[in-house]
């Protein structure tokens, strides 16, 4: 085989990958776009109904109707023991409600283990009363422990970057930032 046909078929195999590449799409990507209406059910409580991302996914503000959707894990709801399903706001109400949770996490090269919490969460500033709601987008992200000592930059949206008197890891075992950005503050009212 000639040293030119050679260069051709590598040439040719990196074209392709490079085409499969870029054929695998765009990065995801997708920021909260729309709040729905104030939901006042008793089991809602004044939080809106819903928010919409801009890829058009709307998740529901997520209000347990019977005691086997508890029980299921249908919703995500803090703390744990449930003052009554369903619930009557503001007496027995949960303390915390999500439109969305996850967590993620891996275990670096290095050992130990990195770990994602994305939500977008209701909440009160103070107890569980009328006026007190508050609805936010929760980041935080934990290293453990840091490869070697340096300063550390988490990117992500929709703040940019997050970097807090903990990304600089002088001889520590481990490194967290979070981030909680308001998507409500105040009584509630519809948009």
């Amino acid at each position: 085989m000639s040293r030119n046909t050679t260069r051709s078929k590598w040439l040719a195999s990196s074209v392709a990958a490079l085409l499969l590449l870029l054929a695998a799409g765009p990065t995801a990507y997708a920021f909260l776009e729309r709040v729905g209406p104030v939901n006042n059910a008793p089991s809602v409580g004044g939080y809106p109904a819903w928010y919409q991302d801009s890829t058009g996914l709307a998740l529901e503000f997520c209000d347990p109707k019977n005691q086997a959707e508890v029980d299921g894990g249908w919703c995500l709801l803090l703390p744990g023991d449930p003052p009554a399903v369903p619930e009557v706001f503001p007496g027995q109400y949960f303390d915390e409600h999500f439109w969305f949770a996850a967590d993620a996490s891996l275990s670096p090269a290095n050992g130990g283990r990195a770990l994602l919490v994305l939500a977008v969460e209701a909440a009160f500033a103070a107890d569980v009363a009328p006026g007190g709601q508050i609805t936010f987008s929760r980041i935080r992200v934990r290293l453990d422990p840091v490869p070697v000592t340096g300063n550390y930059r988490f990117i992500h949206t929709p703040t940019g970057r997050t970097c807090s008197p903990g990304c600089k890891a002088a001889g520590s075992s481990s490194l967290t930032t979070w981030g909680s950005i308001a998507l409500r503050a105040g009584p509630l009212t519809a948009r």
